[in-house]
């Protein structure tokens, strides 16, 4: 059995900035095919593009909304192990003056 635990808290840290980033990627893009649906002369594959972006646009909602919830999650770990290492450490620190 483990007698510690060990928690890199600035790589959990790192990985919530980066996952913050990829939601806003996501977010700011946009499916070429919205503007290839207007401009292709046939209209069946107009439709089948049409189609292709409705369907990425729900699923990049669905994904923006699971990677927010991934960097949400990452983020209040890191604070929280933040939080405990710096409760730990004054708990263990000497006073000024004493033994």
């Amino acid at each position: 059995m483990a007698q510690y635990v060990k928690v890199d808290v600035g790589l959990l840290e790192t990985t919530a900035t980066r996952l913050g980033q990829v939601a806003n990627e996501l977010t700011a893009s946009r499916s070429a095919a919205d503007h290839d649906a207007q401009v292709v002369a046939n209209s069946d594959l107009a439709g089948a593009l049409g189609d292709f972006s409705d369907n990425w646009r729900i699923r990049r909602e669905d994904l923006i909304q699971a990677v927010t919830g991934a960097q949400k999650f990452v983020a209040g770990a890191a604070t929280a192990y933040r939080q405990l290492d710096n409760s730990m450490a004054e708990a263990l620190s000497i006073p000024e003056g004493g033994k």
